[in-house]
Formats: structure tokens, C-alpha cells, sequence
């Protein structure tokens, strides 16, 4: 994850939690301090939305449930087509 994802990421988690706004309120705050949303092929719109702060608040890799790019299966080193889970 891009770095000034990860800032993003973190302060709605902050606004969600600690300062008990709604969805649409930390993505008024999140436009409203100048924070924009990385244009990708698909998006239309650069400003935050209260679906795309729910979005980030209900991936379970964001809150810690699954670990990204985890095997499940890994290689035994120094061995030729072994694999332990």
C-alpha cells in the first residue's frame, strides 16, 4: 500500500473511532482538509464518499483480520518441490 494510502486509511479509522463521526462526516472532513482520493482507471470522482469510508472501515484486511499476501503454502528452502503449510 502507497504510503499516503496508509495515512488516509488511518486517519478514518482515528475519526471513526476516537471523534464518533459517521461515514458521511469523516469523508466531509477527509474533503474538507484538502485530502483527495487517488484517480484510478475506473473512478469518476476524487473526493471522499461516506460508501468508500465504509468500504475501508469493513475490509478485514484494514482491521487486522487477514493478513495480506500471506501463503498458504510455503517452500522448504534447500529442498526441490517441497512445500510445508
Amino acid at each position: 500500500m502507497n504510503p499516503d494510502e496508509t495515512e488516509i486509511v488511518k486517519l478514518i479509522y482515528d475519526r471513526f473511532i476516537f471523534d464518533h463521526m459517521g461515514y458521511n462526516k469523516v469523508a466531509k472532513w477527509l474533503n474538507d482538509n484538502g485530502y483527495t482520493r487517488k484517480t484510478r482507471k475506473n473512478l469518476k470522482y476524487e473526493a471522499f464518499t461516506g460508501t468508500f469510508v465504509k468500504s475501508v472501515l469493513d475490509n478485514p484486511v484494514y482491521a487486522g483480520k487477514i493478513a495480506y499476501g500471506r501463503r498458504a503454502h510455503e517452500k522448504i528452502q534447500g529442498a526441490r518441490n517441497e512445500y510445508r503449510k
